[in-house]
């Protein structure tokens, strides 16, 4: 369903750029708690890892590249 709103609210706001940000698996205390419920040490990603993606991505993101779909923290489009 969030997927949907992106799709939609892009398509609808020419001037807006709308995307669903995936942060992925975050090494913190809650991404580790859930690890922990799978037999892991820890998440897979640490925050410096995410942090920086998700900052280059919302540096050079455009309508056309990200516009209206799922996007990881890596800036990779995502299907769904």
């Amino acid at each position: 369903m969030l997927f949907w709103y992106g799709v939609r609210i892009n398509a609808e706001e020419e001037w807006l750029n709308t995307f669903v940000l995936d942060p992925a698996w975050a090494q913190t205390d809650m991404g580790n708690a859930s690890a922990r419920n799978f037999g892991l040490a820890e998440a897979t990603y640490t925050l410096d890892e995410i942090t920086d993606g998700l900052f280059q991505v919302l540096r050079t993101t455009t309508k056309e590249k990200h516009g209206g779909k799922p996007v990881l923290y890596t800036g990779e489009v995502q299907e769904w």
